[in-house]
């Protein structure tokens, strides 16, 4: 995690504030600082979930969080009836993610413009 995140902060805040049945967002506290977040995306009747941002900061990784809010997302969007999830990983995550049976179809590639 770093960089200015304030964008994704206000985002995530819009559509909870504005749809709070679309969106679940999960945070692993330990000795009450938060160390890893991830969310869990819904689009009305679509069979499909999106599985977004999960994140550990350094010094807290290899403890299991980030495995843990995945198998949290999954469970989620089971009980909420949906047949598919989508999930854009990184390559650090990409071994964790195959371990729960997703494969890799697409990549994407991620810019930003020169503002």
């Amino acid at each position: 995690m770093g960089g200015d995140l304030e964008w994704q902060y206000n985002a995530l805040l819009n559509l909870v504030t504005e749809s709070p049945e679309a969106v679940s967002i999960y945070v692993v506290y330990q000795d009450g600082k938060p160390v890893t977040s991830a969310w869990l995306t819904f689009n009305g009747d679509s069979p499909f979930a999106g599985i977004w941002g999960g994140s550990t900061l350094e010094e807290y990784r290899g403890r299991g969080y980030y495995s843990s809010l995945l198998n949290k997302r999954i469970e989620e969007a089971k009980a909420r009836g949906k047949q598919y999830l989508i999930i854009d990983a990184s390559e650090m995550s990409r071994p964790i993610v195959e371990k729960h049976g997703f494969k890799l179809v697409a990549q994407t590639t991620g810019y930003s413009s020169p503002d």
